[in-house]
């Protein structure tokens, strides 16, 4: 008997002011890999002492996210897309 992995599938909200249009291909690129928990190819990393995630759209653009709730399912709140490593802003 064969072992198969099986990815799980994340519901993705997205922020209603979330724009993107700059980096639309590699955000479509990354909440795929995100929607299916693919979190390595989205290179994600935790954002120390806080609940935010960022998973990296290129060199220089990141994905910022977080873990909720949403009837009663496990989802990803896509928040906002942080330009050019600006994480103060």
């Amino acid at each position: 008997m064969g072992l198969t992995s099986r990815k799980t599938v994340m519901d993705l909200i997205y922020y209603s002011d979330l724009d993107f249009k700059k980096v639309s291909k590699q955000f479509e690129k990354v909440a795929g890999q995100l929607s299916r928990s693919d979190f390595s190819s989205a290179d994600v990393k935790k954002m120390p002492g806080t609940v935010y995630y960022r998973a990296r759209l290129d060199r220089d653009n990141r994905l910022l996210f977080r873990f909720a709730r949403h009837k009663d399912r496990m989802c990803l709140l896509l928040l906002e897309v942080i330009y050019n490593h600006e994480y103060d802003k």
